[in-house]
């Protein structure tokens, strides 16, 4: 009777692979693809703050404070809410 179980052991091995790991695969991609589009977000974010700047400089050369101080605090808003956890940027 013991000469079952190496037979049953091998295979329960091969069964949990072709079961368990296409799952566990499709969980770690599904994973890696929200991290990807969730840091491509916060790129798009910087990109946004880093050519506001240019934009501010431009109304104040045309003298429209209430325009420049109106997206100076948008950007303030944004800083604060959606890029709280950037520490720096080069």
């Amino acid at each position: 009777m013991c000469y079952h179980f190496p037979l049953r052991r091998q295979h329960l091995k091969k069964l949990g692979s072709t079961l368990t790991q296409p799952a566990l695969r499709l969980f770690l991609l599904q994973r890696r693809r929200a991290r990807r589009k969730a840091v491509g977000h916060l790129l798009q974010q910087v990109a946004i703050v880093h050519q506001t700047q240019n934009l501010i400089q431009m109304l104040l050369g045309t003298s429209d404070f209430v325009g420049a101080l109106e997206l100076i605090s948008r950007t303030q808003s944004m800083l604060v809410q959606e890029l709280q956890g950037v520490k720096c940027l080069r």
